[in-house]
């Protein structure tokens, strides 16, 4: 279906009572029974300077892409054509060739072109896409004719019923079909592209040619003209322009060949050519063609071969938006258009006059607005400035009572602080007082320590000195012991042998005091055996008693 989305209301409708939109369905439904999805080859983009023709091309780009989804393997110009490439092509591939005005004997180079790769290839469908045609001379139709009809898969559409009765009744193509320019498949891409230009600022527009086509009419030299060629003389400067509406559009994938971007940007600049008149003068086909996409009121005039009316009359003579001159026939409505002209140029320059005091004036009045905006923007400003400053104005008090709080929490902290530092001073006098009684108990201790150990010492020594007693008295006890017994034996004999009363009590006086020293040997032996047992000092008076047993 054709992309209508895009497209302005009036125009569209105006298209459709045209029945062009219908004439596209139609032509597309029938290229694809001859296409069935097999690969094409898509031959004669055109290397000139006609914008029509590429306006043609990048249509038939748009039928074969976005309505048939065909695999386009191979693309060429007249010029660039390859038979080695060519040759190389799938053998299913269908040969598709660009429509236009160039089938005839007026554009020779082209039509050998065609009629050669036709000759060339019998067993390959091939498919001309519309066409108006025409021939100067009836050799070149017979020419034409002897290599067509040779062709057993040839399909020809032919762009108006003029050229459909030369195919079918001059060149033996009965199979020949009416089909739309291709052109028309742009309606939606030429609406969207218009929008993104500036509004129309010119009365007129005058689109006229000046090649072989075109027609003398008459007209003065008061017009001011474009042709196509117009379109090749700045096309540098508009290179820019294009690719960046071409990518603001999202067809960058769609015309996404070398072909199709120098196709694209001649496209561009003869949009740019029409867009600013708002009404176009035209005797180019494709001028005629885009000024009804564009939706623009243009006056078409015909050219030498009478292919614009022949087409008009085959597809848009029903338009409300065209309005067809027959130079022939009609030069004093040429004469009335060209003082039109002038009535018009004189109009637009008051209406410029005028449109320079309305915009002074309305300078001002923006001036005056933006003042107003500006002062408004500026109480705006001041009043949100004040609830600022009331809403700071309230955070500033919460943080005063905040602050406020927090310095009677530091206070409080400081009292207990001080309270802690009394405590902690008091702890601390406390342990140097019990440091200096323990340093004074240590003193004490080391001086007991002292003493003990000169005690100790003297203890040993004492121990010592009673060990020596001990063992004298020892001595001393066995010896009073064996005197006793001896002093025994002797009072023993003494009785025996009747010694007298006097040696008798000698000897007992002498047992009884060996006895008595034994007794005494035996009380300082345990007073010995006690000292020695003892580590205190307290052993002297011991010592002493023992002493005084043996001085």
């Amino acid at each position: 279906m054709v992309d209508l989305t895009k497209a302005s209301a009036a125009s569209i409708a105006d298209l459709a009572d045209s029945g062009v939109f219908q004439a596209l369905e139609s032509l597309t439904e029938q290229v694809r029974d001859l296409i069935a999805n097999r690969p094409v080859a898509l031959l004669d983009w055109p290397n000139y300077e006609n914008s029509g023709d590429h306006l043609i091309w990048l249509g038939e780009k748009t039928l074969l892409r976005a309505h048939l989804q065909c695999n386009i393997v191979h693309e060429a110009s007249l010029r660039n054509f390859d038979f080695y490439a060519f040759n190389q092509l799938p053998d299913d591939t269908v040969i598709v060739f660009q429509g236009g005005g160039n089938f005839g004997d007026l554009y020779s180079h082209h039509q050998r072109h065609r009629e050669s790769i036709i000759a060339g290839y019998p067993e390959r469908r091939i498919i001309l896409l519309p066409q108006s045609i025409h021939y100067e001379t009836a050799v070149g139709i017979e020419r034409s004719r002897a290599i067509l009809q040779g062709h057993p898969d040839l399909h020809v559409f032919a762009r108006d019923h003029e050229s459909l009765a030369i195919a079918r009744d001059r060149l033996g193509l009965r199979q020949a079909q009416l089909g739309i320019d291709c052109a028309f498949f742009l309606t939606a891409v030429i609406h969207r592209l218009l929008a993104t230009l500036p509004a129309p600022d010119r009365c007129l527009v005058a689109l006229l040619r000046d090649d072989a086509e075109r027609l003398p009419h008459g007209l003065g030299t008061t017009l001011a003209r474009e042709d196509w060629s117009s379109v090749h003389g700045v096309e540098d400067s508009a290179n820019v322009q294009a690719e960046a509406a071409l990518h603001s559009l999202n067809l960058e994938e769609m015309f996404d060949t070398a072909f199709d971007r120098i196709s694209w940007r001649r496209l561009y600049r003869a949009v740019e050519i029409l867009a600013p008149g708002t009404l176009i003068l035209t005797d180019r086909l494709h001028g005629h063609v885009l000024a009804l996409m564009m939706g623009k009121p243009h006056i078409l005039l015909n050219n030498r071969i009478g292919k614009n009316r022949n087409f008009l009359n085959a597809w848009t003579a029903r338009s409300g938006l065209v309005r067809y001159i027959d130079q022939s026939q009609d030069s004093a409505e040429l004469l009335m258009l060209e003082n039109y002209e002038l009535a018009l140029q004189v109009k637009e320059r008051d209406l410029q006059a005028k449109e320079s005091d309305i915009q002074a004036r309305d300078e001002t009045i923006a001036a005056l607005t933006a003042e107003r905006d500006s002062a408004r923007a500026e109480q705006a400003r001041l009043r949100a400035e004040l609830l600022d400053t009331e809403s700071l104005r309230a955070a500033t008090a919460a943080e005063r009572d905040n602050a406020r709080a927090e310095q009677a929490r530091l206070h409080a902290e400081l009292l207990d602080t001080e309270s802690l530092r009394a405590a902690i001073a008091a702890e601390r006098d406390n342990a140097r007082a019990e440091q200096a009684r323990l340093h004074a108990e240590l003193l004490d201790a080391e001086s007991l320590r002292a003493v003990t150990a000169a005690e100790l010492d003297r203890t040993r020594k004492d121990k010592d000195s009673a060990q020596q007693l001990g063992a004298r008295l020892h001595a001393d006890l066995q010896l009073a012991m064996a005197r006793a017994l001896t002093l025994d034996a002797e009072l023993v004999t003494s009785r025996a042998t009747g010694i007298g009363h006097e040696e008798l009590a000698r000897l007992h006086h002498a047992l009884a005091q060996a006895e008595s020293n034994a007794a005494e040997g035996q009380i300082a032996r345990g007073h010995v055996s006690a000292i020695l047992a003892s580590t205190s000092w307290r052993i002297t008076a011991p010592l002493r008693f023992v002493g005084k047993i043996f001085r």
